[in-house]
């Protein structure tokens, strides 16, 4: 359908009309309830992100009024409430951003959910104007199209998609990666995909940031206990069993040591760390050396300090994870890296930052993966003809990860949910009809402690809700 079509509904719907009107009319236009659902939803971010004129508005006459309560309400409360900071958060935020976030009631958090003020605020809001409230669809298209999803679920996962020679995938990758200068923008895009598992515009966005991934940097990530509660080895029980309280050395992964284990790595050359595989080298060589001889250690038993961090070398920190319409965003977090080292890997973005138009800023995300979309697939389905989309790299990287490092007792599930940065569970079964063959990579534990990890974190559950009466 012509998009002159999508712009005159917006406008109609800027100018006041009915949204219900509208949706009649898109109905004529798609044949399928998923199409008309997707389109509804465009549309809806159209309108939020539009300019509208003198006769046109895209917010409710009321929220300004409501607004201002708000920002007397969270200076009453000062700046040290965390109730405060949530309402100057929500404040800043554009209108597609606070819409998303007023319908997740965050008046509802632990630190603001006894403001009655707030609540009184909150409960009277309404940001998008009155004839939007109609514009959506009905309550059978939406059933109908739940049942279409899941008809396609249930089509994709009957049959298991075959990757024969996995490991010269990132043998094609890991080439480009080596001497980018010499391939197209679109073999660096799709490589980087293929080793990070990131969404194509998440590697084109210049607002994307990757870092190296320092072995202790997860170590902060975690509540951590005093004296011996402090070591992660949870999966080594034995070890743990038998380290003294006093007679330890953590390091950097968050892994301890006994003075005895010490002694046994000292001897071997080179000195790695059993737990991540890497090797020890300047301050954190002698301190563990000092410790396995005469038993010196620091006062908090680290092994390494800032000064002398180790980086892993098959992770990476990122950050810039897209579909996230949230105040905040969300934290950085580590992943995984298949292929090619973090250097390679870290190297290679820098070489795409560097070719890309300086302009990037000033464009939205979708015009950002748009300019590399089309190049890129016609790559992709040249190049590696067992994909048809480059979205389908997320399940051949996210299965390639789960079997190229050892996770120990975690689930697949668990596991995929952490290194795509889903907020749940549920998208696993779109990554998991991925069959690889011929898989050699092996890289020994990822050195984070996922378990510690929860998207959830901050949210009332049902049990807290209940317990204050809401």
């Amino acid at each position: 359908m012509p998009a002159k079509h999508m712009v005159q509904w917006v406008d109609r719907l800027l100018a006041g009309e009915e949204g219900s009107e509208i949706v009649a009319e898109m109905r004529e236009h798609y044949s399928t309830d998923c199409s008309l659902m997707t389109r509804i939803s465009a549309a809806r971010r159209m309108f939020m992100a539009a300019t509208p004129s003198a006769k046109q508005s895209n917010r409710h006459p009321s929220l300004k009024v409501s607004l201002d309560e708000l920002k007397r309400e969270a200076d009453r409360l000062g700046s040290s409430h965390s109730c405060s900071e949530m309402i100057r958060d929500f404040l800043k935020a554009d209108l597609r951003t606070m819409y998303a976030e007023w319908r997740r009631r965050p008046h509802l958090q632990p630190g603001c959910v006894h403001t009655e003020a707030v609540q009184r605020i909150f409960a009277k809001i309404r940001v998008l104007p009155a004839n939007m409230d109609s514009f959506r669809a009905p309550t059978a298209t939406l059933q109908e199209c739940i049942a279409e999803s899941e008809d396609a679920k249930l089509a994709k996962s009957e049959t298991m998609t075959s990757i024969p020679k996995a490991s010269e995938i990132l043998s094609k990758a890991a080439q480009v990666l080596e001497r980018p200068d010499d391939h197209t923008l679109s073999e660096l895009i799709v490589a980087l995909c293929i080793a990070s598992g990131r969404r194509l515009g998440e590697i084109a966005s210049p607002r994307s940031h990757f870092w190296p991934m320092a072995l202790s940097e997860d170590v902060a990530h975690r509540k951590r206990a005093s004296g011996r509660g402090n070591c992660y080895n949870d999966i080594d029980v034995a070890t743990l069993d038998r380290i003294s309280d006093t007679e330890f050395v953590m390091l950097s992964s968050g892994h301890c040591l006994s003075r005895q284990d010490a002694v046994s790595l000292v001897k071997k050359s080179p000195v790695t760390n059993p737990y991540t595989r890497q090797s020890m080298t300047g301050k954190t060589l002698q301190r563990l050396v000092a410790f396995a001889k005469d038993g010196s250690m620091s006062s908090d038993h680290q092994l390494s300090d800032e000064s002398g961090r180790e980086h892993y070398a098959h992770g990476v920190m990122f950050s810039g994870q897209l579909k996230q319409t949230k105040l905040k965003a969300p934290p950085p977090y580590a992943i995984p890296i298949i292929g090619v080292t973090a250097t390679r890997f870290l190297e290679g973005v820098d070489n795409l930052r560097a070719r890309q138009s300086t302009d990037l800023f000033k464009k939205g995300q979708s015009e950002i993966s748009s300019l590399y979309q089309s190049n890129a697939r016609k790559y992709l389905n040249a190049e590696l003809p067992v994909f048809r989309k480059l979205h389908e790299l997320r399940a051949f990287y996210a299965s390639c990860v789960y079997k190229a490092f050892d996770w120990k007792r975690l689930s697949e599930p668990r596991v995929v949910m952490y290194i795509l940065g889903h907020q749940n569970m549920n998208f696993f079964v779109n990554y998991n009809s991925v069959q690889l063959h011929g898989l050699t990579a092996s890289y020994g534990e990822f050195p984070v402690h996922i378990a510690s990890h929860n998207p959830r974190e901050g949210r009332m559950s049902l049990k807290e809700r209940k317990k204050v009466g809401i």
